[in-house]
This record gives structure tokens, sequence and C-alpha cells, in this order.
């Protein structure tokens, strides 16, 4: 019996699967080639996919900003050389590429061609640490606790925010844009300063200085300028101005500190918790909406223990949970 197109279908899927996992640097590359040698087939199947991808990743966001520019720094990382087909295939952004590679696929014209894949670096942070990084091109990226970007310069200046929360200083001329990719928004950069987060399903972007185009799922990407913020949940998408003080307080996890400024307690432990291996726990629910403020070290959270202690009577214990905080009335248990 001949190949059907559902058998085609999956071949193609296993093929993406492959290339995302080239893409993110993480292929074991035996394993690869033994696929790939396996049967004829495969290989086909892959030059296939990856032509497509190549094309598209060319062309991902150029109808969409009509911006035609490209960085200029080159990736220093390895390549893998990978042997594809020539051709053409279909798609706009990388995100949908990922989404729906199979769909895009179209008939391939000549072989041989020959395509050094750049893999992407890959930084991370622990619970806890935060990391400086020097980017190819001379920018900055600092990572907060519990992070991880990917960047690939290679023609154009690409940049990944995988997960956690990631302030980049980008240089370059105005014409030279830096794409950020997320799971909530995908976002073309000016040179600038900007700091982005990821907190489950919502997501915060603030541009401190310069300019970005800002797609969060919307029909036209949203400006969002210099003292402005943009948040994504489930339910809304939002750009506001904020003010100086919001910012410094935003960015200050880059002192090593942490600011609360009116903010419900629940939602203090909540930030707090982001940076410490031995978690805090709230156990009464009538202290979740208690207001506070103050700056603490992100390290060493005793301070801010003593303050609800001595501000609040909102004492502390150890359990084999973590730190839970109740109301020194309340007694131990």
């Amino acid at each position: 019996m001949g190949e059907t197109a559902k058998d085609r279908a999956n071949l193609t899927d296993v093929a993406a699967e492959w290339l995302v996992t080239i893409d993110a640097g993480s292929v074991d590359e035996e394993k690869f080639e033994a696929w790939r040698n396996a049967d004829p087939r495969h290989a086909s199947a892959f030059a296939q996919v990856a032509a497509t991808w190549a094309y598209t990743a060319d062309q991902r966001t150029a109808a969409f900003y009509d911006d035609g520019g490209a960085g200029t720094a080159e990736q220093a990382e390895t390549n893998i050389p990978l042997a594809v087909d020539a051709g053409r295939g279909h798609g706009s952004t990388r995100r949908q590429m990922l989404g729906g590679i199979a769909a895009g696929i179209v008939a391939m014209a000549g072989a041989g061609a020959f395509l050094a894949w750049p893999k992407r670096a890959v930084a991370s942070t622990g619970v806890g640490e935060r990391r400086d990084l020097v980017l190819p091109d001379g920018s900055r990226a600092m990572l907060n606790t519990d992070s991880q970007i990917a960047w690939r310069f290679h023609g154009t200046r690409e940049i990944w925010l995988e997960r956690g929360e990631v302030s980049l200083s980008l240089r370059g001329e105005a014409e030279d844009g830096v794409r950020l990719y997320s799971k909530s928004f995908n976002a073309r950069l000016q040179p600038g300063k900007y700091d982005a987060r990821l907190a489950g399903d919502s997501a915060s972007f603030l541009t401190v200085k310069g300019a970005a185009q800002v797609d969060a799922g919307g029909a036209t990407p949203q400006s969002v300028l210099s003292g402005q913020r943009l948040t994504v949940d489930a339910a809304s998408v939002q750009v506001s101005d904020a003010g100086a003080a919001d910012m410094a307080d935003a960015l200050a996890w880059q002192r090593g500190e942490i600011v609360f400024n009116g903010m419900a307690l629940g939602q203090a432990v909540d930030e707090f918790n982001r940076y410490l291996g031995t978690k805090l726990v709230l156990t009464d629910p009538v202290l979740q909406q208690t207001r506070l403020g103050g700056r603490f070290e992100l390290d060493d959270p005793q301070r801010f223990l003593a303050a609800l202690d001595q501000g609040f009577g909102i004492a502390h214990r150890r359990t084999d949970e973590g730190i839970e905080l109740y109301r020194a009335g309340a007694g131990a248990r």
C-alpha cells in the first residue's frame, strides 16, 4: 500500500519537531542523523520543512511591519549544516510558522541547495539569580529571577523571552529594529531600553526609553513609547502611561530590591516568592488585602518579615510547607 496523505502529514509533523529542536539548539545530532538517514522520505520531508522555514524566516515580519530593516551583528554561535531543497513557502510570522509549519509547505523545485542553519544561543537564571549579558552587537540583556531568553543575530536581530523577565538595552541605528518574541506578544524594538515580563497567562512590556510596535493578538500592532507600559491578560490588552516613580519601582529588581507601594499582601507575597527558594505562605485569607509599602532587599526577606510583624501584627513560622504568615493573635499550631 502506498503512502497516504495522512502518512505524509505525520511525517511532516515529525520533521517540523526536529527543526524546532535544531532551532532551539537542543538537538541530539546523532539521533537526528539516524532518523534522517533511516528513510529517503525522512530526508525529503525535512528538506521541505527546512526550506519553507528558511524562506519564511526571511519574510515573516516584512509585510507586517513593512520596515525592511535588518541588524548588522553576526551570530557567533555554532551552525548546523542541513541539506535542503530550493523553494518557497507561505507564512507571515515566525509564531505562525511554529504553530502550523505543515500548512505552509508548497511544491519544491530543484535540489542540492545547502543551508547553514544558525542555532539560537540560550541563557537562563535560577530562582533568586540575576544575570547580565552582552549580546553579539554590544546590546545588553539583564535576566531577572527564574528567566530564560534565546537570541539569534543572523541578518535580523531576534530575541525570544521564553520565561520570566528581561531588561534590554539595545544599540543600533533607528532603522535597525530588534524583534522580540514571546508567547503573549511579539514586538519590533528601536534602540532604547525596555523591560518585558511573562507571568502565567499575563504579561507586561515597558518602554523606558525608545519606541516599540507590539502585536499582542490585535488587528494592528500598538505603539508603546517612552514612559508607557503595555499589559496583556486573558481579557484585555492595554497601553497606559507609567510615571517616573512607577518605572523606577518596576526596575528596582536590577538594583537587588523589591518595592511595594500600596500593594495588597497577597500580591506582595507572590512577588517576593519569585526570588525565594523557601516560599512565603499566607495562611489566613483575611490578610490577603492588607495594604503595605516599603523597599526591601530581594535576597533577604527577614526585614520584610520583621516589618509585617511590627507594623501589622503578622507573625511567621517555618514549616515543611515554607514560611507561614499568620495573625500573631492566632498563636502557633
